[in-house]
């Protein structure tokens, strides 16, 4: 007798994640191969500049489209959606140069009020990073769009592999932060390629992209840069915090560079299933969510509530690992060194969980175009989480993670309430009666 498959698992939508997953599950083991090998390579210093260098690129490349990046699923017309990706990808273009002016004539000054001076002159690399980061937001969503997924795979794949080789290779010569650095953007620059060669194949005679045209797109999404680009702006610079403010907080006590490390690479490991799923689930959220609004909103609740009992049974057996067992993990597999970003992971990890959960139902926020609460959600994570590091006096950083991982958590609860509201279910009708979301 054939197994029946629960009612909440839809076999069309899992196939589009399950080649996304493939990919990133590729790309992902070979970050795992790898990392025994670069954390005994680079000592946890290094990586606490690598660090603060990964910290710069995601705060800024949040803005390096925009905003417009996000809108690009939500047009009926395909033409109208290659128009945007021709205005992120302009957008994306001009910011990375005013960056490349901005960071030669005042990196150093920011260099020393971060405590980073040791990343000049690598901080010339920032550009690069950030337009191969503005070039591949928008065309990763815009082939998500036309389920290019095995596209998508492909580039994390190459990514990942460059990455790797060029880190370790360096490595192996003795180089120190600066070969983290160096193959981080490589596999950046390496991992678009696919990507763009994959949108100039299915360039449209069709479409437009003349000023006027580029004008009237910006004018009838200026939602986007108006409100969620600040909103995502906000979320993601406080997500970012803790590698700004622990070099100040601990600079004195001479291990400020170790503690960015250790909890870099307790942030990367807790990122794997994120990466590795929640995102590949999201991607394909966004593109099936976008569609189901237009039909109406029980198509979108039943979506919701799907993709809500899906990620929260495919976190759990991480959560209860990484809890019971992070630091001998992190020891067996990174090294001695490596203890404290095990203990760090153990604290994190139901924030994680959480995040987890999450992001694939943050499209919610886009598909219902709800980015002025957004906005000040964002803000509100900003102002708790900044508060938290420029109120701590004293304590220990142990103390200080775990004061600030279970304030996330608190936060991150109320921001999933919100979300599973945008998608039709109500806090306590979650089995009986739903809301409206309006």
């Amino acid at each position: 007798m054939p197994l029946k498959v629960p009612h909440w698992i839809n076999p069309s939508i899992w196939k589009h994640i399950l080649t996304l997953v493939s990919g990133a599950g590729a790309s992902q083991l070979v970050t795992l191969i790898s990392l025994p090998v670069l954390s005994r390579l680079y000592p946890p210093e290094e990586f606490g500049i690598l660090a603060v260098f990964l910290a710069i690129i995601a705060v800024l490349t949040i803005a390096i489209n925009g905003g417009y990046d996000m809108a690009l699923m939500l047009p009926e017309s395909d033409i109208e959606a290659r128009n945007i990706l021709s205005l992120c990808l302009r957008i994306a273009l001009g910011t990375s140069i005013l960056f490349a002016l901005l960071s030669w004539a005042f990196a150093d000054q920011v260099l020393m009020l971060l405590k980073a001076e040791r990343m000049n002159p690598w901080h010339h690399l920032l550009a690069i990073s950030l337009l191969a980061g503005g070039l591949t937001q928008p065309l990763r969503i815009y082939l998500s769009r036309l389920q290019q997924y095995k596209i998508i795979a492909k580039s994390r794949i190459i990514r990942a592999v460059v990455q790797a080789a060029i880190s370790i290779g360096l490595g192996l010569t003795g180089t120190l932060f600066e070969g983290l650095i160096i193959g981080f953007v490589a596999g950046q620059v390496a991992g678009v390629v696919p990507l763009y060669m994959s949108f100039r194949l299915r360039k449209s005679k069709t479409s437009t992209k003349d000023e006027h045209t580029l004008r009237g797109l910006a004018r009838k999404y200026r939602d986007f840069p108006t409100y969620a680009l600040v909103g995502n702006w906000l979320n993601n610079a406080s997500r970012y915090l803790p590698f700004f403010f622990i070099p100040a907080l601990f600079w004195e006590a001479g291990t400020a560079e170790a503690i960015n490390g250790w909890l870099q690479k307790a942030d990367r490991v807790l990122s794997l299933p994120i990466v590795l799923v929640s995102m590949s689930v999201g991607a394909v959220f966004f593109e099936r969510g976008a569609k189901a609004f237009q039909e109406g909103l029980p198509a979108l609740r039943s979506l919701t509530k799907q993709t809500l009992l899906q990620v929260v049974l495919l976190g759990f057996p991480f959560l209860i690992v990484i809890v019971a067992f992070a630091p001998n993990i992190f020891v067996w597999v990174l090294g001695s060194e490596w203890e404290e970003a095990g203990k760090y992971a153990q604290w994190l990890m139901p924030w994680f969980y959480l995040i987890f959960i999450t992001t694939p139902l943050s499209w919610l926020v886009d598909i219902r175009r709800k980015l002025k609460v957004m906005l000040w959600i964002s803000l509100l994570f900003f102002i708790f989480r900044g508060g938290l590091f420029l109120l701590w006096k004293e304590g220990s950083i142990s103390q200080l993670i775990q004061a600030y991982g279970g304030m996330n958590v608190l936060l991150v609860l109320g921001q999933l309430l919100y979300y599973l509201y945008l998608g039709g279910i109500g806090v306590y009708s979650f089995f009986g009666k739903e809301e409206d979301g309006s």
